[in-house]
């Protein structure tokens, strides 16, 4: 395979250094992150990790509704059932649309938490993905084993939903396997998030009704989270509250972010971040973290992706500093958190 060079700012390692210069990439990694008074006009930065997703519902976009539990609930919710009702094709045909979406948005690795058995991850394997796909499979109607055989691990809906001896069992099989163990809770309410912590999970999704006790709990037993606010926050939605990021943070918890439904949210990371900042307050460069190397490290994938570093693969983002849009920054980093749009991005590389 011939060399990429690509020249210009680079936001450089972990901390997210401003450089100007180039990187070199051969056989789909990183070999060269060189400083040189290069400037110009293009930003280089690691490409998004959405910690959380389900792509399968993007066949039921937008969706009226008045109580959110009930359409997303399983086994009967209505996404449930729409999911069952429509063709096989119909479903691939629309993720391997949202593949393409990502890319446009600049994300180089996704988390899906796919339902539907073996049939659920098959599907999404035949989408053939662009961006790195971490399927976290759900055993329904098959053996946990099957699942986790073919996917990246197990997915759990909530410890509700579930029987607690099946959920001790599936995640006994995901740590055998060496798979991912993870699990949704204190989405609507508290009354899950403390069986779900007792189970010590990979990481948990939402946690939006935690308090304090129960983040302190969390960092003690040093178990991670991926947030999604705007999909809480949605007030016709999920909760109409926002997480505790604030406080998740302040005690040590790393962070990640998801976009959450399809059905409610576009997977358009650029705007999950600008909405955090603007609620939380945040500083830009701790969110471009839960968009990328902490998504990378709580999927354990950070040995390849979330950051520019030789030797990594090549999970790349490149931004136009000079659009309509980005033009006249005077921070690189808070342009890149409250102002980049998809169509600011100039090419996505994932992993090649």
């Amino acid at each position: 395979m011939s060399e990429i060079v690509i020249s210009g700012w680079i936001l450089r390692g972990e901390e997210f250094e401003l450089i100007s210069g180039y990187i070199s990439i051969k056989d789909g990694v990183i070999k060269e992150v060189e400083e040189e008074n290069i400037r110009g006009e293009l930003l280089i930065i690691p490409s998004l990790v959405n910690a959380h997703v389900h792509t399968g519902d993007a066949v039921a976009k937008d969706l009226e509704y008045e109580d959110l539990r009930s359409v997303v609930a399983p086994p009967d919710g209505l996404k449930h059932r729409i999911l069952r009702e429509t063709p096989r094709d119909e479903i691939i045909g629309m993720m391997k649309r949202v593949s393409n979406d990502m890319v446009k948005c600049g994300i180089g690795a996704f988390c899906d938490f796919r339902e539907g058995g073996i049939e659920g991850v098959r599907m999404l394997r035949e989408a053939e993905f662009k961006p790195l796909a971490v399927i976290l499979g759900r055993p329904e109607g098959c053996d946990e084993e099957e699942v986790l055989k073919i996917s990246e691990g197990i997915g759990v809906s909530g410890y509700l939903d579930v029987e607690e001896e099946l959920l001790i069992s599936w995640r006994e099989s995901a740590k055998r396997m060496r798979k991912l163990f993870a699990i949704h809770a204190g989405e609507f309410e508290r009354s899950d998030i403390e069986g779900a912590l007792s189970l010590e999970p990979d990481f948990v999704v939402h946690m939006t009704c935690a308090s304090r006790e129960d983040i302190k709990m969390m960092a003690d037993l040093n178990i991670p989270v991926v947030v999604c606010p705007r999909a809480n926050l949605d007030g016709a939605g999920i909760c109409g509250r926002a997480p505790p990021l604030r406080e998740m943070l302040e005690e040590g918890l790393c962070v990640a972010i998801g976009t959450d439904n399809l059905m409610i949210n576009s997977v358009d990371l650029f705007r999950e971040m600008d909405f955090i900042s603007r609620v939380y307050k945040i500083p830009p460069k701790e969110i471009l973290k839960m968009g990328t190397i902490n998504g990378a490290r709580i999927l354990k994938r950070d040995e390849e992706l979330g950051c520019i570093e030789v030797g990594k693969k090549a999970y790349i983002t490149v931004i136009n500093l000079n659009s309509s849009n980005t033009c006249g920054s005077r921070s690189v980093i808070r342009t890149l958190i409250r102002r980049v749009r998809p169509d600011d991005i100039v090419r996505t590389i994932t992993g090649g």
